[in-house]
């Protein structure tokens, strides 16, 4: 109940941006020639667009647009989802070791 709960959260509460640009070292399994160059300009033209690490206009970017960003969105509900289990799943173990170390030790007594 507490992964469900954690990917609802995390669906519900990410932005929805138009594409991601990002700087072209971090794309290297994608062929040459596509990188785009922002200017001033431009900026106003991916205007709804998550920008990362942009440094200056000879840096050169890459624009990801369309269903990557709708996978992406939904692979982090479904990370955010194992990590609320799992993180619920240890509190209720150390409360119920808590629990029941107490109660052996006034059953000893």
């Amino acid at each position: 109940m507490a992964g469900l709960a954690c990917t609802i959260l995390y669906i519900a509460n990410v932005p929805v941006y138009r594409g991601v640009i990002v700087p072209r070292v971090h794309c290297t399994d994608i062929e040459k020639g596509t990188s785009v160059y922002l200017t001033d300009e431009e900026s106003e033209e991916y205007k709804g667009y998550l920008i990362w690490d942009y440094k200056d206009e000879k840096t050169p970017m890459e624009c990801f647009e369309g269903n990557i960003l709708s996978v992406e969105k939904v692979r982090g509900g479904i990370s955010r989802g194992m990590l609320g289990y799992a993180l619920c799943y240890c509190l209720m173990s150390v409360g119920m070791f808590i629990a029941y170390g107490k109660t052996k030790v006034r059953n000893e007594k």
